[in-house]
Formats: C-alpha cells, sequence, structure tokens
C-alpha cells in the first residue's frame, strides 16, 4: 500500500487499468458490487470480494490505522486514462530507474502486454542506458540529475515490497523485481532490508515498537545512530532498535 496525496488518487487508481475494455468494465462490476456492500458508508475490513482488483476503478479509497482497514465510496476521478497510464509510468521511472518495462508491469500490477504498450508511447521521454551490460531505462530529463548524483548516504529501513524492486535477475542485477533474497539475513521473523549508504547491509522486523534487525556488515558508529535514528522516525508509540543477540556487527 501506499499513502497517495489527495490529487494523485487518479494518477496510481485509473493509471492501473488494464487496457482492454472487457478487463475494464469486469473491475466496474466488482466496484459496483462493493460499493453497494458499502451503502454509502465505511466499512471496517479488507475482506469484501473482489476489493483488490477494484480499487483500479477509482471509485474506492482506502485508509487504515494499525489495527484496522477501512474502506468507503468515493468520486471516480476525473483523468484520462491515457495520461493516466503515462504519468504512473514517469513516476516508476523517475523514482526507481534505470529500470525497464517488465518491472513497471509487476510494479503497476498491470499486464505484460499493457504496460509495454504505455511504456512505448513514452518512448520519447525515456533514454535507454547500459546497465552492467544490461540495457535499462532511465527519463531523458533525469540525465543530467543522474550524472551529478553524489554517493548515496543514509540509512533506510525497507519493507519487503519495495525490496523486490531491487531483486536481482539471473545475471545478478539490480534492474527487475525478484524473489531471490538480497541478504542471507532474512528469515520468516526480518523479512525486511535494511539500506545503509546505498547497500543492502542486513534485514529487519518488527515486534510492536520493537524493531529487531541483523546485520551483515559491521557498521561504523555513525551509520548505527543513523539506524537508531531512522527507527526513533518510525510513527510507533515507543520505537527503538534492538540488535538480535547474535548479531556481531553492532559497534
Amino acid at each position: 500500500m501506499y499513502v497517495l496525496p489527495r490529487k494523485d488518487f487518479g494518477v496510481f487508481t485509473i493509471g492501473r487499468l488494464p487496457l482492454a475494455g472487457d478487463a475494464v468494465r469486469r473491475i466496474d462490476a466488482l466496484a459496483d458490487a462493493v460499493c453497494r456492500a458499502l451503502d454509502g458508508g465505511e466499512l471496517r475490513g479488507g475482506g469484501l470480494p473482489g476489493l483488490r482488483a477494484a480499487c483500479a476503478s477509482g471509485r474506492i479509497a482506502l485508509r487504515w490505522t494499525t489495527s484496522a482497514l477501512w474502506v468507503r465510496e468515493v468520486p471516480r476521478p476525473d483523468v484520462d486514462p491515457d495520461e493516466a497510464h503515462k504519468e504512473l509510468c514517469r513516476r516508476h521511472v523517475h523514482r526507481f530507474a534505470p529500470t525497464s518495462p517488465r518491472t513497471f508491469a509487476w510494479w503497476a500490477g498491470l499486464p505484460d502486454a499493457d504496460a509495454r504498450r504505455v511504456w512505448d508511447s513514452l518512448s520519447g521521454e525515456l533514454l535507454e542506458v547500459d546497465f552492467d551490460g544490461t540495457p535499462a531505462w532511465i527519463l531523458r530529463s533525469d540525465e543530467a540529475r543522474l550524472l551529478d548524483a553524489p554517493p548515496p548516504r543514509g540509512s533506510r529501513l525497507l519493507v519487503a515490497p519495495d525490496l523486490r524492486l531491487f531483486g536481482q535477475d539471473r545475471e545478478g542485477l539490480f534492474i527487475a523485481p525478484g524473489k531471490r533474497r538480497l541478504t542471507p539475513a532474512a528469515d520468516s521473523f526480518h523479512p525486511h532490508g535494511i539500506l545503509v549508504d546505498g547497500r543492502v547491509v542486513g534485514a529487519w522486523g518488527r515486534k510492536g515498537g520493537r524493531v529487531d534487525v541483523v546485520l551483515t556488515e559491521r557498521l561504523t558508529p555513525g551509520q548505527y545512530d543513523a539506524l537508531a535514528a531512522e527507527v526513533s522516525a518510525f510513527p510507533i508509540h515507543g520505537a527503538h532498535l534492538s540488535a538480535s543477540p547474535h548479531d556481531s556487527s553492532r559497534p
């Protein structure tokens, strides 16, 4: 799930609609059923049949707290579907480049053929680059910014779905969604990734306010302090960093 500004709601809903008319009609039918169940109100829980697919209609909004998901009907966004698809693709390339049509398809939840059509419609805005021998693409308007980009600094806690955007392809390159673990520290209790100065250096999981980390590289005191600060910034009461007892990477 993503927290979206209201003005971008149409891009991230209508922009995820498939291109085939019959598929769109099926989604609208699902949205009709969900809206009938809501009956003009807001319903707690995500168990409504077809809810996930129906959200692409733009007629349903979700909000959640730490303990519950709430569903309500909203007016369909007044946005041109073609423009919504193109803008969604621009957002993806801008944020996750160098990237590929396959990665965009996975991220947007679009069929591969649909994602390719949207991608091709932006061909004039995209620039192909060589990514360690693999073709990938960036926005032409981002070329100078990427060439002048300083080395990445700072600590980030990546949730598992975002970690997949760094997934390795068969050649081990970070260019496509992948299910291969990026760190041997990942397990069922630590499914998420820790990014420090541009490197995936471990995994994390959370229970209540306790954020437990397992590191695969030794951090400097400054890097460890930055990681602790990132944890403390969680919007969770009492969030604090806890290194696993077997973690020898703590300075």
